[in-house]
């Protein structure tokens, strides 16, 4: 039989199989209900990434945000103004990933917000550092992102006792620390570029501190923490070159600070 012949012959049998199959046999209302949980799930995990996307746009400029501090009087308007937007995501795009992982497994989608928490975690991180000088534990953070619900009673609305959570994972939270030493670097030499050099010295004790930490942890699971902890070598080694070379050169650093800013900004720039 001719090769085309065969083939419209088994495509005729196949169109006569599918006429005669039940529709409401319940293998094929088995998989129809399959067919509907996988596209519930992918649609959820598709809204997960555009919120995860928002948040860290949303957290980038935040960071932007907190760099343009130059002076005291600056310093108190610039972090209310960012503490009040970081707020707003976690009133806004927090609670939503919270909602959308009511009574879900968070794991299962964990990949599609991820990105966005880590974001968010580095610019709180660093807001907590110029605000307070140091970073809080983890259960601090862990606690940001729980939230009570608001249930409507017969013709009211009111607050319950049930909390709905975005999870944070113990790696998250490690790598948006991470990143943010990244900032602090930053940090050091716009001080240094506007003739703050004793906030220089306070940055590199505090990068130097969250160094040893890391040092102190013998498993981290996951290989992004370890790729991200040799970064932060070559970030703490940069900060004490400037801290190095204040040190050394004293009062000439001062002198010729605006014409040596950017051998270090290119110096920085090395290696990221």
């Amino acid at each position: 039989m001719p090769k085309g012949s065969s083939e419209f012959v088994i495509g005729s049998q196949a169109k006569e199989a599918l006429k005669k199959i039940d529709e409401n046999s319940k293998t094929i209302q088995l998989f129809k209900n399959y067919s509907r949980q996988l596209d519930a799930k992918s649609d959820k995990y598709e809204r997960l990434v555009k919120i995860s996307r928002d948040i860290t746009i949303e957290s980038k400029r935040i960071i932007f945000l907190l760099h343009t501090i130059d002076s005291d009087k600056k310093k108190e308007l610039v972090l209310n103004q960012a503490e009040l937007r970081l707020q707003n995501l976690l009133n806004q795009n927090f609670k939503n990933i919270a909602k959308e992982l009511d009574e879900e497994d968070h794991y299962l989608y964990h990949r599609a917000f991820s990105p966005g928490i880590q974001e968010f975690i580095e610019a709180l991180i660093y807001f907590n550092y110029l605000k307070h000088k140091r970073i809080f534990n983890l259960s601090y953070y862990q606690a940001k992102f729980e939230f009570k619900i608001i249930e409507k009673h017969e013709n009211s609305y009111k607050e319950s006792d049930r909390k709905i959570v975005t999870t944070l994972v113990q790696n998250d939270f490690l790598l948006g620390l991470l990143d943010a030493t990244g900032e602090l670097m930053r940090k050091c030499i716009n001080n240094l570029g506007s003739g703050e050099i004793t906030d220089c010295g306070d940055t590199c004790d505090f990068v130097r501190n969250v160094y040893s930490g890391f040092l102190s942890l013998s498993y981290f699971g996951c290989k992004e923490v370890l790729r991200k902890l040799i970064v932060l070598k070559q970030t703490l080694l940069k900060i004490e070159m400037v801290c190095y070379n204040i040190h050394i050169r004293g009062n000439e650093m001062l002198n010729h600070i605006l014409s040596d800013i950017d051998e270090f900004k290119t110096y920085v720039g090395k290696d990221e």
